[in-house]
């Protein structure tokens, strides 16, 4: 018979196996998305810039420009968010960055309905001791002694305790 503390380490390790391939779906998603929506506002952007400028029946002048920088902007800010969901993905799995993850997490609660979903089973797996336990060990083991030469020949260890 198993106990408490080792089901909940099996329900810990299975939640954070799972968590970071929704973030790489949902980076996926909006990185396809991002295209889309840039190849979009190019064309359009374009098609603007192709009429004559005298003429009546056309957008008012600067329209095209307008376009492709709201363009611009949008696919920047989307890649911006696409990275940092593909890379939650990796810390999950490495049990670093927590900060990092849990403001991933408050991102995606603004895409509705797949990001809230995402980003709210992300703060209940997240914020469970046991697994700010498992995140707090990884990232003090990934902290380990390193040593630095301070001239003259001598060498100096730092993170240690002792």
């Amino acid at each position: 018979m198993i106990t408490e503390a080792e089901r909940q380490s099996v329900t810990d390790e299975e939640q954070l196996r799972w968590l970071p391939v929704g973030y790489w779906v949902s980076a996926g998603f909006i990185g396809a998305y991002a295209l889309f929506m840039a190849s979009y506002f190019a064309f359009i952007g374009v098609l603007f810039l192709s009429i004559p400028e005298g003429d009546a029946s056309g957008p008012p002048a600067g329209m095209a420009w307008a376009l492709l920088g709201f363009g611009a902007v949008m696919f920047l800010a989307m890649a911006a968010v696409t990275t940092l969901k593909a890379m939650s993905g990796f810390w999950i799995r490495k049990r670093t960055h927590r900060v990092w993850i849990l403001a991933t997490a408050a991102i995606s609660c603004l895409e509705v309905p797949y990001g809230t979903l995402l980003g709210v089973l992300t703060f209940l797996v997240m914020t469970r001791p046991s697994v700010r336990a498992l995140f707090d060990l990884s990232e003090s083991d990934s902290t380990s002694d390193a040593t630095v030469s301070v001239g003259d020949g001598q060498n100096e260890t730092i993170g240690s305790d002792t």
